[in-house]
């Protein structure tokens, strides 16, 4: 949840640091996010298209490790806002495929 929030930060909210994340959150969760996920110090703190990228490969590594190696895309897809060519590419980064559903 704390990547898929970080992720979807609008320019204003980044400049105000880790503390628009929800309060829910922890404090050393948000830090280590901010510090590993954007670049910049202080209000000049950006999402570059890279650490975007990178957020979302770490998201999906998540995903696939809590729901037993096995996860629907097209939850991340939505939440993140990443196209389907793009997911597949990120996909492949973590070293995971896709499949079809078996229906």
């Amino acid at each position: 949840e704390t990547l898929v929030k970080f992720v979807r930060l609008k320019p204003l909210d980044l400049a105000k640091g880790y503390k628009c994340l929800p309060q829910h959150i922890p404090n050393c969760l948000k830090r280590k996010v901010f510090d590993d996920f954007s670049s910049g110090q202080g209000q000049r703190r950006i999402i570059t298209p890279e650490l975007r990228d990178k957020s979302i490969c770490h998201a999906i590594v998540l995903s696939l490790l809590i729901n037993g190696f096995k996860t629907e895309v097209s939850l991340l897809t939505e939440s993140v806002r990443v196209d389907q060519r793009n997911l597949k590419r990120l996909v492949s980064v973590t070293g995971a495929h896709l499949e079809a559903d078996a229906e």
